[in-house]
């Protein structure tokens, strides 16, 4: 009974990762390849973004962003003060 749980365990452990490269590998040799106004249309039939300016996005996903520019001076964008350096 051992053996034959050990044996499944190691034929499981052989056979996900050769189902996954076989799945990854289909996924990936032949793309699709579109310019970019196809591929702007498709994404956002796939619900993309939306209608933000780039403003917007840059702003808005930009991690700890600081407004004001002096603060952003003194930090880094971990919050690090460069002023204690000195």
């Amino acid at each position: 009974m051992t053996a034959g749980f050990i044996a499944f365990v190691l034929l499981l452990s052989l056979l996900v990762p050769l189902v996954l490269y076989v799945l990854i590998s289909d996924e990936t040799t032949n793309p699709e390849v579109v310019n970019r106004e196809t591929a702007e249309r498709e994404a956002m039939s796939l619900g993309g973004r939306g209608n933000r300016s780039p403003t917007e996005e840059s702003e808005n996903d930009r991690a700890g962003s600081i407004a004001d520019s002096s603060e952003r001076d003194e930090t880094d964008s971990w919050g690090y003060s460069r002023l204690e350096d000195e």
